[in-house]
């Protein structure tokens, strides 16, 4: 069974027109990123509880707090630990128990696995004690980006679950079903953004090479509930540049965010259909 989420800080910056956009899309789960420009990371508590006020009223909750916990080099990471127990604040008064992050900048790769692992352990320790559990991103660029060293990582800080992105691992040279045969244990939930490994263009669901509905079939043996966060990457967005540092590659053009959106979600649904799941009261189940 899945229930789908999405970055909706892609259709619109304000917050409100990401409620309007998620809602357009019958749509009630969010992974939170951006509000009205800013990184969560960096808004107060009391912005917090207003924008949590808000949600709540509206319908809509949290899948995770998408944070940008572990994209910084390691020598930052006193000062990154604060910000991290801050954004462990914000997951109670958001009323989530998730929060995505990543494994760190490296300088000299050998050099830096096990102070990384330390780091990741330092985290998950202060996050238990707020009740938060914290979800792994494979990323270009920090310590786990391909499959081998995400396994890595997980192996030696067992406490950290593992959020799956194929387009992630494609643009490190990954072949995503042995990605997924390598870590397939400790895939918790997938972030849905598909890519062509050959032009390097961001496409809609199922039309690159991010192999969606295998990974959909992969989860749907699982027990319980996955959640499949819909990332669109279609069109350039504001604020995109903070949170990568490579160049967006788009293969098809849209008239708004908004348009690109519909049509990231669309995709996915599309998806779910074809593999004959129905939803019902947000649930999707064969």
């Amino acid at each position: 069974m899945f229930k789908i989420s999405a970055f909706a800080d892609e259709a619109a910056k304000c917050l409100v027109e990401q409620v309007n956009a998620l809602k357009k899309n019958s749509l009630h789960l969010i992974e939170l990123r951006t509000i009205n420009g800013v990184n969560i990371a960096d808004i107060t508590q009391e912005q917090a509880k207003e924008y949590a006020c808000y949600l709540q009223n509206e319908g809509i909750s949290l899948s995770a707090i998408g944070s940008p916990i572990g994209k910084v080099n390691l020598k930052d990471i006193e000062t990154h630990i604060d910000k991290a127990k801050k954004l462990f604040e914000f997951c109670n008064i958001f009323g989530t128990d998730r929060m995505r992050i990543f494994s760190f900048y490296y300088d000299v790769r050998d050099c830096n696995r096990s102070w990384v692992c330390d780091c990741l352990h330092t985290l998950c320790y202060i996050a238990k004690s707020y009740g938060v559990n914290l979800y792994l991103e494979n990323e270009k660029d920090v310590m786990g980006d391909t499959a081998e060293n995400c396994k890595e990582i997980l192996d030696n800080v067992t406490e950290l679950n593992f959020v799956f992105d194929p387009a992630n691992f494609i643009q490190c040279n990954e072949r995503v079903l042995k990605a997924l045969n390598l870590l397939k244990d400790r895939i918790s939930y997938l972030h849905i953004k598909d890519i062509s490994e050959t032009t390097g263009e961001i496409v809609p669901a199922g039309k690159g090479d991010a192999k969606i509905s295998e990974l959909i079939n992969f989860m749907d043996a699982k027990p319980g509930v996955t959640v499949l966060t819909v990332e669109p990457h279609l069109s350039h967005f504001e604020g995109y540049e903070t949170l990568d540092k490579h160049k967006l590659i788009n293969k098809y053009t849209f008239t708004s965010a908004n348009e690109a959106f519909d049509c990231a979600v669309n995709a996915l649904k599309k998806i779910m259909y074809d593999l004959n799941f129905k939803e019902t009261n947000g649930i999707w189940k064969r």
